[in-house]
């Protein structure tokens, strides 16, 4: 079971590795970690590929192709080539926790389509690279208790575009001031979120992020526990009406950035104005197409009728 499994891989991690029972593990296996060599840190069992509690300095190659969880935790690890998880089409639960990781590849979980669950907690991450999550269509959980910040450094837009099944996420114990709503709100079947010990500056920013607790707070893990840092309240209580402006202002999503502007400001006006005159254009350009067709088809028909006559 997972749980012998667990208890082996903490006495593996104090020297003891004889395994006396559990279906399927080594009877005997070397606790010897060698930097150079990965694959003697690493070992195989019941289709897991463990790597913990080891001395990894350079990730393995040739994990089993038929493997179906990865736990690489608590080693010293700092990158992870964008090509590690290549060849895992069996892939479901990956847990990447408490190394030193400071980056990731982009395309490094594109071949993880099979992928439901994804730990990244306690490492060093500042930001997460645009496009991550997008190979993951299949993932439904998902922890990275990091060092991340809002945006456009931290979480960048359209981040879970493409995990329409997740259902629980956790990015507490970040440095996240602010999240916009739109990030999570298409998210229809999330159950489980929680977001509590991050620093959240309770200013306009935060608007639409305390109506969104307010609408699901029933899938919000310690709701009362997500406060402004400099007041300690509850973000879900959070009155706009106190800050002046608030009412005025304004996200809006330009080139995959999310910005906030003051509707009544020309920074407003010039964000804004471009690309409604785009929308403008593109509707007047398919309405005289339809008016044309129109035209045609009419001149044809009247064409032929004349010609009979």
């Amino acid at each position: 079971s997972r749980q012998t499994i667990s208890v082996w891989t903490s006495l593996c991690a104090r020297g003891h590795c004889r395994a006396e029972t559990g279906k399927g593990l080594p009877q005997t296996v070397s606790t010897k970690l060698e930097a150079q060599n990965p694959q003697r840190s690493c070992f195989n069992y019941s289709r897991t590929y463990d790597c913990s509690f080891s001395n990894l300095l350079v990730f393995p190659k040739g994990i089993p192709k038929n493997t179906e969880w990865v736990r690489v935790t608590f080693t010293k690890l700092t990158e992870i080539p964008a090509t590690a998880f290549r060849g895992l089409p069996n892939l479901y639960q990956l847990c990447l926790n408490n190394n030193r990781l400071s980056s990731l590849p982009s395309d490094i979980f594109d071949a993880l389509s099979n992928l439901q669950a994804l730990s990244l907690q306690n490492n060093n991450l500042h930001s997460i690279p645009r496009g991550l999550f997008d190979g993951l269509v299949d993932l439904q959980r998902i922890r990275f208790w990091n060092y991340l910040r809002s945006l456009p450094l931290g979480l960048p837009a359209g981040l879970f575009e493409h995990t329409p099944l997740l259902h629980t996420l956790s990015v507490s114990h970040n440095l996240l001031s602010s999240i916009p709503s739109h990030l999570i709100d298409h998210l229809n079947h999330l159950k489980s979120l929680s977001a509590r010990r991050n620093p959240w500056v309770c200013d306009c920013n935060i608007v639409g992020f305390s109506h969104w607790l307010r609408i699901h707070r029933t899938q919000v893990r310690h709701v009362n526990e997500i406060q402004c840092a400099s007041s300690k309240s509850p973000i879900i209580k959070f009155d706009a009406s106190v800050l002046p402006n608030c009412s005025t202002n304004i996200s809006i999503v330009i080139d995959g950035e999310d910005r906030l502007v003051n509707s009544n400001s020309d920074n407003a006006v010039s964000a804004i104005v471009p690309y409604i005159l785009d929308i403008i254009v593109a509707f007047t350009f398919s309405q005289m197409i339809n008016w044309l067709t129109i035209v045609v088809l009419y001149g044809a028909c009247l064409l032929s009728t004349s010609r009979r006559v």
